[in-house]
This record gives structure tokens, sequence and C-alpha cells, in this order.
């Protein structure tokens, strides 16, 4: 009798299963089309958090190579303001520089001119030239002295 209840429950457990089978696989095939949608988003919410991120850094590099970039163009504006000032230093020869130095203290704003000068600006600028050399003429004693 034990067997024969054995069989009998296998039999009715295993009817119920084909008899269910049908609707378990629709439910199975739901839960893996949710989790695949759901895997889905996760991606797209990982690439755009990944993509915001490099974004952010990008932005942040351009920040600072900005800065970077002002520095140097104000060093550059130095360098060539004060090679135009003509003061000695360690550096620059004795002699002419010198004598020419000491006429100039009497006319401090003399060369100040060309710092306003639109030539000038473009030439001192590195994102606009793209020659290494200025020409400036003018008469004798005309207030370009430098």
């Amino acid at each position: 009798m034990a067997l024969f209840s054995e069989l009998t429950h296998t039999t009715v457990w295993r009817a119920v299963f084909d008899i269910a089978r049908p609707k378990f696989s629709a439910v199975l095939a739901d839960i893996r089309t949710s989790l695949l949608r759901h895997k889905d988003l996760v991606e797209k919410q990982a690439n755009l958090l990944h993509f915001d991120q490099f974004r952010r850094q990008y932005e942040e590099l351009e920040i600072r190579f900005r800065q970077q970039e002002k520095v140097e163009i104000q060093r550059q504006q130095m360098e060539a303001l004060e090679w135009l000032a003509m003061t000695p230093t360690e550096t620059m020869p004795t002699g002419d520089q010198e004598y020419y130095a000491s006429k100039r203290k009497d006319y401090p704003a003399s060369g100040q001119w060309l710092s306003s000068c639109r030539e000038y600006q473009e030439w001192i600028d590195p994102q606009t030239t793209h020659i290494s050399c200025i020409w400036l003429n003018g008469k004798p004693g005309a207030g370009m002295g430098l």
C-alpha cells in the first residue's frame, strides 16, 4: 500500500506539474523579461553615471588648462614688457644697456603705448600669432622710445 501511495503521489504531482507547466512557463518568461529589462536599465544608468563623471573630469581639466594658459600668457607678456623696458639684469650684457636704461629713468612712461597697440596685442597673444617678430618703425623723437 505504501508503494501504491508513493506512486500515486508521484503521479499526482507529475500530473499537476504537467497541467501547470504552461502557466509556470509564462510566469518564468515574464520574470526573465523583467530581469532583462532591469539589467538594461541598470547598465544604462551606470553608463550615464560614467558619462557624467567623465564630463565633470573633462570640465575640471579644461578649467585647469585655461588657468595654466592664462598664467603662461601673463608670464610671456611680463617677459616681453621686461625686455622692452630695457632695465639691466644679471643676465643682460652691460655697456650700452646701462647707458640707455639710465637715459630712460627720466621718462618712465616711455614705451607704454606699445602695450595698447592692436598689432602688439595680437603679436603677444599665442592664440592669434603665427609670427615670431614684430616690426616697429617711426620717426626719431616721435615718442616711440623704448
